[in-house]
């Protein structure tokens, strides 16, 4: 049985249809109700039908052109009854044909029923069969691409009486376009064909119905269209309302809604999310939290900025405090264990004690923060990548609101700088510290900030520091000691707040980095230079106490001995609730740096 008599059977069952439709009553009265012109709903491009109430009419017009009951069975055009026979499979319904795409020769029908008969299905679909295959099509593809021009944006609806009606719409962008699955869920297939026939940039728009199963539609849909190369939008309907319904009410009010209503489908789906839970209530706060936190974590692995607009919106709506909604958003990969009170309480930090294992790092560094100074120090290491950032942030002032905007920065930035990089990091700590100080009562603070970030072990040899403010940053050789960040004056023209987010990628291999607040910053640099040359990390950092006690400071050794620090690990662990002595000195003619590197000579 060849798949041509099969689509020429479609074809004549498709003009069967059509030539009862103009005097079919309760199909017409249907279209009416739906948006539809029922005067020319059977006239191209759609083509429209009506089945009528007789057990055999279809199956009796077909056999009249030569098919055979094989033929029929195998297109899904008749059916057998429970005594034997062959009957039609639509009957007193509305018939949507359903085209091939390449040629538009149809090759299946969704009938809507009028007959209101108890028990009744309310759409009836062709069978998958050789020619057709529900997972594959979308009613109203083959409608859109026969148009002379591309569309400005195609809406994705539930039911065919929704694409027909819509098409009777204009918007700003040109004539409505829309396609719809046939009796199944959207699929990888549907999208698939989508991205054949649309051009890419194209919006894709979703019109889902407002009610439980239109809800459960748009979440399933979500994840196969997340990487749609296009606006990728939604629109939420008034309850108890589909696109049909609103050309029904009118053609105007609907072009108006229509147009102005559509917003990215990531926001619906968040709002969507939300009405699940109460949120006037601690526990439905955080299981809100809980169930809209991987979506944007979804969203933030594509679009940083538009991840951090969603948090902070999100701090807000939730009345949480920014850092608990980032914490949710990008969780620790891996905890670090409790420390001793004693050792959190430690102005000196040398090694590791931050690292979950610092032997793939094979580095080194050392930090000092003095406790009643208004900054903040963290490190954050990921030991997949081998990526690990160094961050630290200074309030303006001493006031309050800048010791939280500074603490606030530094674990936001830290958390997420592995994940996205060293200046979206800090772009999303000035969301959520500007998204912490944005409600009444809440005061004001700000901060500076500086991160270096290393490049783990998929680029080695190439650091990357931001910053925003006056917070400087020193590369050190064994040639040189240079500033890699720019500040025109002692007043910074920036803040993690406001101004502009410098970034500075640093291609040449560099022994030490230093990160130094104002007060250590304010030193002529040939006094800086002379405190980190030669000196280990913390050897260094302790010449910067005796020369500025109240200053904050990051000093990072690269290339450090692997074996070494795990020796430094294994004191450390050792160790309980005293601070840890600082590791002895290599021997001179043990190699300081990487075994495996050219050791350059020392000044």
């Amino acid at each position: 049985m060849s798949k041509a008599r099969l689509v020429a059977a479609h074809e004549d069952a498709a003009a069967f249809y059509r030539r009862i439709l103009p005097t079919a009553l309760p199909a017409i009265r249907y279209l009416n109700s739906r948006g539809i012109i029922a005067a020319t709903a059977h006239q191209p491009p759609w083509t429209l039908g009506y089945a009528p109430r007789g057990w055999t009419a279809l199956r009796d017009h077909l056999h009249g052109l030569g098919y055979t009951d094989d033929e029929l069975l195998t297109a899904g055009l008749v059916s057998r009854s429970r005594t034997g026979g062959l009957i039609d499979v639509f009957r007193e319904r509305v018939m949507f044909p359903i085209r091939r795409t390449d040629d538009g020769a149809v090759i299946a029908f969704t009938g809507r029923d009028v007959s209101d008969w108890p028990g009744a299905p309310r759409y009836r679909n062709t069978a998958n069969n050789p020619i057709y295959r529900k997972r594959e099509h979308l009613h109203g593809l083959a409608e859109l691409t026969a148009r002379d021009t591309p569309p400005g944006a195609v809406l994705l609806v539930e039911g065919p009486a929704d694409v027909v009606a819509l098409a009777r719409l204009g918007t700003s962008t040109g004539p409505c376009a829309a396609v719809a699955p046939c009796g199944t869920a959207l699929t990888a297939q549907h999208v698939a064909a989508l991205r054949t026939v649309l051009p890419a940039g194209t919006p894709l728009v979703l019109a889902l119905d407002a009610d439980y199963a239109g809800r459960n539609a748009t979440e399933h849909a979500y994840p196969l269209l997340r990487d749609w190369p296009g606006p990728l939008e939604a629109i939420a309907l008034p309850v108890a309302t589909d696109p049909a319904e609103l050309v029904a009410r009118g053609r105007d009010a609907a072009e108006h809604f229509l147009e102005n209503e559509r917003r990215p489908l990531a926001e619906l789906l968040i709002a969507q999310r939300l009405g699940r839970h109460r949120l006037d209530e601690v526990p439905g706060q955080a299981a809100a939290l809980r169930h809209v936190a991987p979506l944007v974590a979804d969203i933030a692995g594509r679009d940083t900025d538009r991840a951090s607009a969603l948090c902070a919106r999100l701090a807000d709506r939730l009345r949480l405090d920014p850092f608990t909604v980032l914490e949710a958003v990008y969780p620790d990969p891996e905890e670090p264990p409790p420390q001793p009170a004693e050792r959190q309480r430690e102005t000196l930090a040398v090694g590791l004690p931050r690292l979950p294992d610092a032997r793939p790092a094979g580095l080194e560094y050392a930090y000092h923060c003095p406790p009643d100074a208004a900054a903040a120090v963290r490190v954050q290491h990921d030991p997949t990548t081998g990526v690990t950032a160094w961050i630290l942030a200074e309030g303006l002032t001493d006031a309050t609101g800048d010791r939280v905007a500074a603490h606030l920065a530094a674990e936001i930035a830290a958390r997420t700088a592995v994940t996205i990089g060293a200046r979206n990091a800090i772009e999303l700590a000035r969301t959520a510290v500007n998204a912490r100080f944005s409600r009444p009562g809440t005061g004001t603070g700000d901060a500076t900030i500086a991160l270096l970030l290393s490049p783990g072990r998929a680029a080695a040899g190439r650091l990357t520091v931001a910053w925003a403010g006056n917070i400087t940053a020193y590369g050190a050789t064994s040639r040189w000691f240079s500033t890699l960040t720019d500040h025109p004056s002692s007043t910074p023209k920036a803040t993690v707040r406001s101004g502009t987010i410098n970034t500075n990628h640093i291609d040449r291999p560099c022994h030490q980095i230093v990160l130094a607040g104002r007060e250590a910053a304010a030193l002529p640099t040939k006094a800086l230079h002379g405190l980190v040359d030669g000196h280990r990390p913390d050897r260094a950092v302790k010449e910067f106490q005796r020369s500025a006690p109240a200053a904050n400071i990051v000093v990072v050794r690269l290339g450090t001995n692997a074996s070494r620090i795990a020796a430094q690990e294994g004191r450390a662990l050792t160790r309980h609730a005293t601070a840890p002595a600082l590791p002895p000195s290599p021997p001179r003619s043990a190699p300081r740096g990487n075994p495996d590197e050219k050791q350059a000579p020392r000044r």
